[in-house]
């Protein structure tokens, strides 16, 4: 007995509640979909709707040639990696395509259920896989953190919309695990790996400031000619000339958040939500203020791009506050567009595990509400149901704390570690982005 306490410290019992509730939000989940109902659960009508979508534009010769409003916002790469599971269960997705089987009703063929498990599952440990070489290469943190990731709520999420955002985010935990190695080989795959995220849902390019931030100016341009191709090479392989083809892409890309009602999403977790809900409020008054939040939203996202781009100049060198700038990497990422869905928050755990490392550094007060923060974002409970508030306010409080502390840490000043010229960073076992 005393062995077993010692092995479960309080970080094991900490993923195995996380396990506990995810699992148990999933019996639920399927015992609502078994009954035919849908008050808006994780599973429930449009179960894993996002992989027959991807696998109907992957069957339909040219996803970008007049599918409707979902047609071309999806990049050429996550399509072409699902063929090979639409040709497993090509009947579903050929009645889909024809209008013989509604998109809320997919979940009730087999083939098409166990295909996408097989995916999911797949795409799963090539997640473990890479918080593995994640927090190993960050302070070598134990087997827990890969679990407490896999659990989380966002993946509980992605599971039951079927999106293929996993396998993106597989690649950005590859990314910062070895964007700063000692290999020169593993930096480069570093790159190829933030590129092939970028391929399969483009916002993450912002994560490339990082590389500015550590001089690696010549990684970021590399990081953007390999981004390039990935993008708009694959689109050959679809029907149509290839010039339409690019531009219906881009036009899709551009279109996605003017969509009438996205962004009110009751799953859309990127700020402006917050600015529906103050237009609701306002609306309540007889006022309409709709069209002057649209301004509002579109200086936001700018200022928020512009304000991480002149950070990563300003912060190069300074090792003390990479975890701050980390944070703020993320919010990027997740308000890159005004429609931002809550599997997106799985980029958190990247801070969320330097956080847990380095959260001594942290003033008391500080280091409960960003604890807090982060229990909101990742608790599975949270996204049982497509009702996402507090998973909306999470990432403000700690957009603003990291702007806090990269402001007032350049206030007070710091000494620069020196950069190798040619741009491979020294590793230092205190640093929080050479890991210790």
């Amino acid at each position: 007995m005393r062995s077993l306490r010692s092995k479960l410290n309080k970080p094991c019992v900490f993923v195995l509640v996380f396990a506990a509730v995810n699992v148990l939000c999933l019996a639920i989940a399927l015992l609502l979909l078994f009954l035919d109902v849908d008050p808006r659960s994780v599973l429930g009508r449009r179960s894993f709707s996002d992989f027959l979508e991807t696998m109907a534009f992957a069957l339909c010769g040219n996803p970008y040639g007049g599918m409707g409003a979902l047609n071309s916002n999806y990049p050429p790469l996550p399509i072409l990696l699902v063929y090979p599971f639409a040709l497993l269960c090509r009947g579903t997705v050929e009645s889909y395509l024809g209008g013989g089987i509604a998109l809320q009703y997919a979940y009730k063929n087999a083939d098409f259920v166990c295909t996408y498990l097989l995916y999911f599952v797949l795409s799963a440990a090539f997640l473990c896989f890479s918080v593995w070489k994640f927090a190993q290469k960050r302070g070598g943190l134990p087997l827990w953190a890969m679990l407490a990731v896999l659990f989380s709520g966002p993946v509980l999420y992605c599971f039951g919309r079927g999106n293929v955002l996993l396998p993106a985010m597989a690649c950005i935990f590859l990314f910062f695990a070895w964007y700063d190695s000692e290999k020169r080989a593993l930096r480069e795959l570093s790159l190829l790996f933030l590129a092939l995220a970028v391929a399969f849902k483009l916002y993450p390019a912002v994560l490339a400031l990082l590389l500015i931030k550590e001089r690696r100016y010549l990684d970021f341009f590399k990081t953007a000619l390999y981004s390039v191709i990935l993008v708009f090479l694959p689109l050959v392989c679809f029907s149509g000339g290839y010039g339409e083809t690019v531009l219906a892409f881009l036009k899709g890309v551009v279109g996605f958040d003017r969509v009438d009602g996205r962004d009110e999403s009751p799953s859309n977790v990127s700020f402006d939500r917050i600015l529906g809900w103050a237009v609701s409020a306002v609306g309540l008054f007889g006022a309409d203020i709709a069209s002057a939040m649209g301004i509002v939203s579109m200086a936001l996202h700018a200022a928020l791009l512009l304000f991480t781009a002149v950070m990563a100049f300003l912060v190069r060198g300074r090792e003390d506050l990479h975890g701050r700038y980390t944070v703020l990497l993320c919010c990027a990422f997740l308000y890159f567009s005004k429609v931002s869905y809550g599997y997106n928050l799985l980029v958190f755990a990247v801070p969320c595990l330097y956080f847990y490392r380095e959260r001594a550094t942290y003033a008391k007060a500080d280091r409960i509400a960003c604890g807090i923060a982060y229990f909101l974002l990742f608790f599975p409970a949270l996204y049982l149901f497509k009702y996402f508030y507090l998973q909306v306010l999470a990432p403000l409080y700690l957009l603003v704390s990291s702007c806090v502390g990269l402001i007032g840490g350049l206030r007070r000043g710091g000494r620069e570690e020196p950069k190798a010229e040619n741009g491979e960073e020294r590793e230092s076992s205190g640093s929080p982005a050479a890991g210790a």
